[in-house]
């Protein structure tokens, strides 16, 4: 009895340990998201790239190489199921916002401001 005790009362310990511990990771993942989505509302003079494609990531490399384009936010918006930011070498992620969405829903791009945007490029996928 007394050891059947001690393995629900290890369990719970981790099990609360763990909830915890999720549950902190993700209001800092909500926090930074929240944060973003609201640097997105007040963005002017930006670029919007709709799409994306296996030369995207070298296009932002060569906007952002640009001395002039260097601290200009770029604002990619694709139908993405995972962010592509691993592929970025030479990038400052920190002038990067992803934005999950349809490009030809009107709705899409004047949630990210187009309408404040200095350029607005359109790449072509594979179809």
């Amino acid at each position: 009895m007394v050891a059947l005790m001690v393995i629900i009362g290890g369990l719970t310990m981790f099990a609360v340990f763990t909830g915890v511990v999720s549950a902190v990771i993700m209001q800092r993942l909500k926090t930074v998201m929240e944060v973003k989505h609201w640097e997105l509302d007040e963005l002017r003079n930006h670029i919007v790239i709709c799409g994306w494609n296996r030369s995207a990531h070298l296009l932002i490399e060569e906007l952002q190489a640009d001395p002039e384009m260097r601290r200009c936010s770029i604002v990619i918006v694709a139908e993405f199921v995972e962010t592509p930011e691993p592929e970025f070498r030479g990038v400052y992620p920190s002038q990067l916002y992803f934005y999950v969405g349809d490009y030809t829903i009107i709705d899409v791009p004047e949630s990210v401001g187009i309408y404040h945007a200095s350029r607005a490029i359109l790449l072509a996928d594979a179809t």
